[in-house]
C-alpha cells in the first residue's frame, strides 16, 4: 500500500470518528471544545481527506502511465526487432532481381523471332520456376508479412505488385511445362505470344523489385 493511501484511510477514519463524537455528543453527551469547533475541526478534516485523495489519485495515475509507457517500450522494441529482421532479407530480393533479369534475356532470346519461335527445353522451365518460386518464397516470407505493415505507400505498391505479378507467371509456365509435350501446329506461336506477354510484366516486376530491397534493407518501424 502506497503511503499516500495510508494517510488517506488515517484522515478517513478520523472524520468517520469525528462525526460518530458529533452524534455522540447530540445525545446529550457533550464535550465543550468538540461541541464548540465542531465545524472547523470537520473541515480541517474534510480538506485534508480531500488532499489525500487527491494525492492518491495523481499518483494512481503516474503508476498507470508509467505502465502505459513500458507497454509501449516493449511494442516499440518488438517493431524495431521485426525491421531489423526484415532487412537481413534485402540481399535474397537483390539476388531475385539479377534472376528475373536473366530468365527475361533467355527466354526472350527463345522468342525473339516471332515466326520461328523455339518453346523452352524442360530444364529451362524448371530453371524459370525455380526462379519465381524463391521469389513467391521471399514475399510470402512470415518476416517480410510481418514487416509489410512498415512500408511506405511505394513500396507497398511494389511489394504485392510483385507477389501479385510472379504467381501469375508461375501458373502460365506450369500450364506451358504441362502441354510441353503435347504439341499442336499453333503451339509455339501461341506460347511465344503468352510468354511474351509475361516477359514484358516481368519487365515491369524488376524496378519494383530493387525499390523493395532498398526500402527493405533500411527499413525501420
Amino acid at each position: 500500500m502506497e503511503r499516500s493511501d495510508v494517510w488517506f484511510l488515517v484522515c478517513t477514519g478520523a472524520v468517520v470518528g469525528f462525526i460518530s463524537g458529533l452524534a455522540w455528543s447530540d445525545l446529550g453527551h457533550k464535550t465543550n471544545w468538540l461541541f464548540q469547533y465542531q465545524t472547523l475541526v470537520t473541515g480541517a478534516l474534510a480538506v485534508i481527506a480531500a488532499f489525500f485523495t487527491v494525492n492518491a489519485m495523481n499518483a494512481t495515475e503516474e503508476r498507470q502511465q508509467a505502465r502505459h509507457d513500458e507497454l509501449m517500450g516493449f511494442s516499440r522494441r518488438s517493431d524495431r526487432m521485426i525491421a531489423e529482421r526484415a532487412s537481413a532479407l534485402a540481399g535474397l530480393f537483390r539476388g531475385s532481381a539479377k534472376d528475373v533479369s536473366k530468365l527475361i534475356d533467355a527466354f526472350g532470346e527463345k522468342f525473339s523471332d516471332i515466326n520461328d519461335p523455339k518453346l523452352p527445353t524442360r530444364t529451362e522451365y524448371n530453371a524459370a520456376i525455380s526462379i519465381l518460386n524463391r521469389l513467391n518464397q521471399c514475399t510470402d516470407a512470415p518476416l517480410i508479412v510481418d514487416a509489410s505493415r512498415f512500408f511506405d505507400a511505394k513500396t507497398s505498391i511494389s511489394y504485392y505488385y510483385i507477389k501479385n505479378r510472379s504467381d501469375t507467371f508461375l501458373e502460365l509456365i506450369e500450364i506451358l511445362k504441362s502441354n510441353r509435350n503435347k504439341p499442336t501446329p499453333n503451339s509455339p506461336k501461341a506460347a511465344c505470344k503468352a510468354i511474351s506477354k509475361a516477359l514484358k510484366e516481368l519487365k515491369i516486376i524488376l524496378p519494383h523489385l530493387e525499390r523493395l530491397a532498398d526500402s527493405i534493407s533500411t527499413l525501420k518501424a
